[in-house]
C-alpha cells in the first residue's frame, strides 16, 4: 500500500470511528440525570416545536426549598445572573458573560413577551409561572423550559429541556454536530452550579477543611518559586486564623488577587472586615493593609498583557488589591515563650522587603 493510500485509509478509519463512537453515546448525551419517566413525559413548551431534531431532557435533586432555587432561575441571561456554566469557554466567543455568586434582586421579575439576553441573540419570554416555570424561546429559535417540582419542604426536583428543529441543511448538519456535545457540557455545568447556589444559600457551609484544591495547593503555596500565595486572614465571628491559597499578582504597592469566587466568598469578606491581613508568598511573610475590591478595568493597568487577556477571556472581573503595611516592631524577642499564645496573631507580623513585581 502506497503511503498517500496508508494515510488516508488512516485518516478514514479514524473519521468512521469516531462517527461511530458519537452515535452510539449520543442518545446519553440527551438525557443526563433524567429518569425514564422524565425524559418521556410531556414538559410545557413541548407542542412549540413538535417534531424536534434535538430533544434533551435533563434533570438534578437539589437540596433546598422550591422558593429557594427559583431566584437563580430567574435572573438568567447576559448582563443578568449570567448562564451558570464556562464563562470562560462563553467570553471566547465574545459573549461577555459573568455568572452571579449571589441573588440579584434587580432581575427577580420577568414576563411573557420580556426577552434575556445571551450575548449573541435575545431569546423571547414565552411563560413565567413562579417558581415552577420559566419557558423561553419559540418556534423561530429553540425552546429552554426550566420546570421545578418540589419533592418535599426541602428538596427540589429541577428539569431542564431543550428542543430544536434543525433540517439536513449543510448548515443543520453543523449545529448537530456542535449543539449535541455543546448542550451536554454547558447545560450539565449550569444545573450543577444552580444546584450548588440553591444549596449554599440555604444551608451552612463547612469551612474547616475547605475544598480538596485548596488543600493541596497549601503544600507548595507561599514557598520560593511559587506562584501561588497564603492569605491568613481572621473569621469575622470566630476570631480564627484561616490560610486561603490565591494566586498573587505582585505589584510595587502590594499585590492584586481575582476573586474567582466574587467579592462574597468568606476569606475576602474577612479581609475586608479586619482591614489587613498577612500574606505568604516567595518564601517571605507580609503584612498587607487597605484592601479594596476594583473591576478588571481598573486592575488591567496593574498586571501584564497577557494577564488582561485571560481574564478578558475568563470573565473574571472581580480583584482585590492590597497595599503593604508600613513596617512595625517584631514583638516576639520582647515577649516569654509561655506568654506569645496571649498576644494577638497579628502583633508578630513582620512585614519583609517590596515583593517582586510580576505579571
Amino acid at each position: 500500500m502506497k503511503p498517500a493510500t496508508a494515510v488516508l485509509t488512516g485518516i478514514a478509519s479514524a473519521c468512521g470511528g469516531f462517527v461511530g463512537g458519537y452515535l452510539l453515546v449520543r442518545p446519553h448525551l440527551h438525557r443526563w440525570g433524567a429518569t425514564e419517566a422524565e425524559v418521556h413525559g410531556t414538559l410545557p413548551g413541548d407542542d412549540i416545536i413538535v417534531q424536534p431534531a434535538l430533544n434533551v431532557t435533563f434533570a438534578t435533586t437539589i437540596d433546598a426549598p422550591i422558593d429557594a432555587v427559583w431566584p437563580w432561575i430567574v435572573q438568567l441571561g447576559q448582563g443578568r445572573g449570567g448562564w451558570y456554566s464556562y464563562d470562560w469557554l462563553e467570553n471566547v466567543l465574545g459573549l461577555n458573560i459573568h455568572t452571579a455568586e449571589r441573588i440579584l434582586h434587580e432581575f427577580q421579575h420577568l414576563a411573557p413577551g420580556d426577552v434575556v439576553p445571551t450575548g449573541a441573540i435575545d431569546i423571547p419570554v414565552i411563560a413565567v409561572e413562579p417558581p415552577r416555570l420559566l419557558l423561553l424561546g419559540g418556534a423561530a429559535f429553540s425552546t429552554l423550559a426550566f420546570v421545578l417540582q418540589p419533592l418535599d419542604e426541602q428538596r427540589t426536583r429541577l428539569l431542564f429541556r431543550n428542543r430544536a428543529a434543525l433540517g439536513w441543511t449543510p448548515s443543520g448538519i453543523f449545529w448537530r454536530l456542535v449543539l449535541d456535545p455543546g448542550i451536554f457540557i454547558m447545560s450539565r455545568k449550569m444545573l450543577l452550579v444552580i444546584k450548588e447556589r440553591a444549596e449554599g444559600g440555604s444551608q451552612p457551609i463547612s469551612r474547616s477543611k475547605g475544598p480538596p484544591y485548596n488543600r493541596f495547593v497549601l503544600r507548595f503555596a507561599g514557598r520560593k518559586g511559587s506562584p501561588f500565595a497564603i492569605i491568613e486572614h481572621r473569621g469575622r465571628q470566630s476570631g480564627r486564623v484561616y490560610r486561603t491559597p490565591v494566586d498573587v499578582l505582585p505589584t510595587e504597592e502590594g499585590a492584586v488577587i481575582a476573586l474567582g469566587h466574587g467579592p462574597t466568598s468568606d476569606w475576602c469578606r474577612n479581609i475586608m472586615a479586619a482591614g489587613t491581613c498577612t500574606m505568604l508568598y516567595n518564601g517571605g511573610r507580609h503584612a498587607m493593609r487597605d484592601p479594596q475590591v476594583i473591576d478588571l478595568e481598573t486592575a488591567a493597568p496593574l498586571v501584564s498583557p497577557f494577564r488582561r487577556w485571560l481574564y478578558t477571556c475568563t470573565g473574571a472581573n472581580d480583584f482585590l488589591r492590597l497595599r503593604h503595611a508600613p513596617p512595625v516592631q517584631d514583638m516576639r524577642n520582647g515577649v516569654p515563650e509561655t506568654e506569645r499564645a496571649a498576644v494577638p496573631y497579628d502583633v508578630f507580623v513582620q512585614p519583609r522587603t517590596l515583593l517582586p513585581k510580576g505579571g
